[in-house]
């Protein structure tokens, strides 16, 4: 039964970045849950783990993307119910979640969300790398590289630090977000719902993303695949800079060189949005499965600050 939930999100997540590399994606996110402008909850991971091959990474309403992550799971249930090896792939996830999306929007009822998906998708016999998204990450050579920091804010404050922004679907998917937080951790649910939906056909089916291309799926039923995607204030801030250097590389950017470019993507967030954090994660989809990175923080260069003394 539908109940009336976000309308004015309170604890939020920022910027997401993916980018996609040869036979990955990356994916980046803060770790901060934020109420307003305040850190509310530090050291929150947003990023969700699907199934081995699935990550999805959220920017928005955290409450929201709770309850996502429960839908996912049933949705996973449901697949696992008609056959045990059917699981999500990241393509099927990522319409699913655009379908869902969009059908929440024309109810007046938004979830306040928006959604990466990341991860490996078969064709033709192969894993390709998939980025469908709501947030940042980046395409190397045999992968692909997310960054997100690792708070989510209430308004300003900084509400919750230490907070996961991606999630791995599968050993072949990530996924990042920025947005609501509530409305993430929903969508984890209903990725994981997908994924069973999926194994009730085929215990051996899962989520897996597309060749080397990002969706993006916004509250708003927006969908759209890209190399490179940035989410947020990133939506602004970063998406030229990672589209020059993944121009640069040829469109063939390594591991090292994507993350290398996260990391980089992640200082400046921190310079410019005031509700990034500099503790962040950066999760990878291969051919080794998802590899969810563990908490790193950012100290910057803030020898700037002496030059930037006008504030009359």
């Amino acid at each position: 039964m539908e109940v009336e939930r976000t309308l004015n999100p309170t604890c939020t997540g920022t910027s997401v970045v993916a980018v996609a590399f040869s036979d990955g994606v990356a994916v980046m996110t803060d770790r901060v849950v934020s109420y307003g402008k305040m850190a509310r909850y530090k050291h929150v991971s947003r990023q969700y783990r699907v199934n081995d091959a699935v990550i999805v990474a959220f920017g928005g309403d955290h409450a929201d993307f709770q309850w996502l992550q429960n839908v996912i799971e049933r949705q996973r249930c449901m697949l696992r119910a008609y056959d045990e090896n059917a699981d999500l792939s990241p393509r099927m996830l990522h319409a699913y979640l655009t379908s869902l999306l969009y059908y929440r929007r024309t109810r007046m009822n938004p979830i306040w969300n928006t959604l990466i998906v990341a991860g490996l998708q078969r064709e033709n016999d192969e894993m390709k790398p998939f980025i469908g998204t709501s947030v940042v990450a980046v395409a190397f050579s045999d992968g692909v590289a997310v960054m997100t920091d690792r708070v989510v804010s209430y308004g300003k404050m900084a509400r919750y630090k230490h907070v996961s922004r991606q999630y791995r679907v599968n050993d072949a998917v990530i996924v990042a977000f920025g947005g609501d937080h509530a409305d993430f951790q929903w969508l984890q649910n209903v990725i994981e719902r997908q994924r069973c939906m999926l194994r009730a056909y085929d215990e051996n089916a899962d989520l897996s993303p597309r060749m080397l291309h990002a969706y993006l799926t916004s509250l708003l039923g927006v969908a759209y695949r890209a190399q490179s995607v940035a989410t947020g204030m990133g939506a602004m801030l970063l998406n030229q800079a990672v589209e020059t250097e993944f121009r640069k590389a040829g469109g063939h950017l390594s591991r090292d060189e994507t993350v290398a470019m996260l990391r980089k993507c992640l200082e400046l967030t921190v310079y410019h949005d005031c509700v990034a954090d500099n503790e962040f994660e950066i999760s990878t989809v291969d051919k080794d499965g998802v590899k969810l990175g563990k908490p790193e923080s950012l100290t910057g260069n803030w020898d700037i600050a002496e030059y930037n003394c006008d504030y009359e």
